[in-house]
């Protein structure tokens, strides 16, 4: 390739055409030709930028956090943020052998001298600075959405038989601090006895707390399998128009989700670790809600959180 067809080159690419012919041709005398081979590492955090990158064949990839963020081909150009501001939270990776232009550090900086530059590069990094944003806004979303239900805190279920006495029933339903009781019938079905069977049958109605529990319950029960998604479970909570479901492993019941609890899981589980407080009924069971209790704390002190569970106080919100 020709110093004229390099000229003609650099010139099609944006900012460059921008340049005076006098700045253009200062660029050319100082500009480089450089290969790198596959995998070569370019520009890392703890690898200082050393140049301004213009691809003339080849593709260079670049990874945020271990996942690809973005590719560049030919004609494409990278990192005038690295060499602006001596940093970069990704890293730049040849993905196919690269031939490219390079303008070293010192000789880009220059060129920020003419104010269109400048203006465009700050642009950039800006615009940049916002798409990062996104990008972890969205990674902070990912956690709730690949969380499985077996991940969040479940009731302990109440389970009876439903030849068992009202009485007994609630008694046991007292001693589990449950607030829904699950029936399970002589075939191995499950059905429900809410808070509203109790009041419609028992204070409404004119049934004795000495018949059996099944004959108040509710047939048919709305039920998630532990490995499902949480997003599921709220989806099914909206469509159904109900409060818990009732957690199933290998159809057999292993617990109760409430809806509270699912959405205090949006709110670093502050409030569900004040229900397993309440519940713990031995040592054991404090030390594990301890061990959530630190991680809460941490959580809220790198978002910017100060007392809050103390004063119900954010400094960041």
């Amino acid at each position: 390739m020709s110093i004229l067809d390099q000229r003609k080159l650099i010139e099609s690419i944006h900012p460059f055409e921008l340049l005076s012919s006098h700045e253009l041709d200062n660029l050319m005398a100082k500009i480089d030709i450089a290969y790198y081979t596959k995998e070569t590492l370019l520009i890392s955090n703890t690898l200082v930028s050393i140049a301004f990158y213009i691809i003339i064949k080849g593709s260079v990839n670049e990874y945020i956090d271990d996942e690809l963020h973005n590719v560049y081909g030919e004609g494409d150009s990278f990192d005038a943020d690295a060499l602006i501001y001596s940093k970069t939270q990704s890293r730049f990776v040849v993905a196919e052998d690269l031939i490219c232009y390079e303008i070293k550090k010192e000789d880009f900086l220059l060129l920020l001298e003419n104010k269109k530059l400048q203006n465009y590069f700050l642009q950039d990094f800006v615009s940049r600075h916002q798409k990062l944003k996104e990008y972890e806004n969205q990674g902070k979303l990912t956690p709730f959405l690949l969380s499985k239900v077996s991940d969040i805190y479940l009731h302990n279920a109440c389970i009876v038989k439903s030849s068992t006495s009202i009485i007994t029933a609630l008694e046991k339903m007292k001693e589990y601090q449950a607030r829904v009781i699950v029936v399970k019938d002589e075939s191995g079905e499950y059905s429900i006895v809410t808070d509203s069977n109790l009041i419609d049958n028992l204070i409404l109605g004119d049934v004795e707390k000495s018949q059996s529990i099944g004959s108040i319950a509710t047939h048919g029960i709305v039920s998630i399998d532990e490995n499902d998604f949480l997003f599921n479970a709220l989806l099914l909570m909206t469509q159904r128009s109900v409060k818990r479901v009732v957690v199933v492993k290998n159809s057999k019941v292993v617990g109760i989700l409430e809806q509270l609890d699912l959405l205090s899981y949006f709110a670093n589980h502050s409030h569900l670790i004040a229900v397993q407080i309440d519940k713990a009924k031995n040592i054991d069971e404090l030390h594990n809600v301890q061990k959530d209790l630190k991680n809460l704390i941490l959580t809220l002190h790198s978002k910017g959180c100060q007392n809050s569970l103390y004063h119900k106080t954010c400094l960041n919100t």
